[in-house]
């Protein structure tokens, strides 16, 4: 039973567009990891353009263009470059975020009863319910800022960089 021609550029696509990232970012430890889950959560959304009502679809064009933005982020001091930095460390801190519910190192400065008084980490201060209510509305709004403005530069450049 052949394949459909989708379902063998699929994974080459994925696996193009890791190459590239992975380059682009010159295999960096925390980037590494951060592009890895972000490809693998929207190749997962993806779906072939022959099915009804699809959430994102498969847009070879698309491909190309992000390919040719990552092959120019991978250049020594490019925009593209700064841009890709700036989009994987905002994607790092939200999968931290989502992963532990609070800032890294929380757990450690606790037990060992440091903290300070800027970051509301430590003993000196606890936040109440009303606080994180707060936190969490104003990081959402935040958050859709930001896939707001990666949504436009993928419709201005005909990128196809994840939006979550």
């Amino acid at each position: 039973m052949p394949q459909s021609t989708t379902t063998l550029t699929i994974p080459h696509a994925y696996h193009a567009l890791l190459k590239s990232a992975l380059h682009a970012t010159s295999f960096s430890s925390p980037a590494r990891h951060t592009i890895r889950s972000t490809l693998r959560r929207s190749f997962r959304l993806t779906t072939p353009p022959d099915q009804i009502h699809p959430r994102t679809t498969f847009d070879p064009a698309r491909i190309r263009n992000t390919l040719h933005f990552l092959e120019l982020a991978a250049l020594p001091r490019s925009l593209e470059g700064r841009v890709l930095k700036s989009l994987l460390h905002t994607w790092w801190w939200q999968d931290v975020e989502r992963v532990k519910g609070r800032r890294p190192g929380v757990e450690k400065l606790l037990k060992e009863g440091q903290g300070d008084s800027m970051t509301g980490v430590g003993k000196l201060r606890t936040k109440s319910g009303r606080d994180r209510e707060e936190e969490g509305r104003i990081r959402a709004r935040s958050e859709k800022g930001f896939e707001m403005t990666v949504a436009g530069l993928n419709e201005s450049m005909g990128l196809c960089l994840p939006v979550r």
